[in-house]
């Protein structure tokens, strides 16, 4: 997968990727997946910006490498995915708080 190093400082980096929007099914198979590559502390996906911020030790070399190898096609890397993910409950969560029950008045009873 394409993408460019926006910022980079010993043991972090923050990559771009090519693509508008991510999904939330997306960002999760990112998330899960950068969390598998060795050396790698914390990971923070973003999708609104299709952007991910990785805090890692040892060489960046194979980090980048590991970063590049990563496809949404992989039936490996879906399989890291739990169905019901922090990200996507949180998401659901939130729509549901937007939508408010009012009481019934007496105008809408008549």
């Amino acid at each position: 997968m394409k993408f460019v190093i926006r910022h980079e400082i010993r043991g972090r980096v923050r990559v771009h990727f090519y693509q508008k929007e991510m999904s939330i099914r997306q960002a999760d198979l990112l998330h899960y997946y950068l969390c598998t590559l060795p050396g790698v502390k914390d990971v923070r996906v973003y999708e609104r910006t299709a952007d991910a911020a990785v805090v890692y030790e040892g060489s960046r070399g194979e980090i980048l490498e590991g970063i590049q190898g990563f496809s949404y096609d992989n039936e490996r890397i879906r399989e890291l995915v739990p169905k019901n993910s922090g990200r996507a409950l949180n998401r659901e969560y939130k729509e549901l708080s937007l939508i408010h029950i009012s009481e019934p008045t007496r105008h809408s009873l008549i």
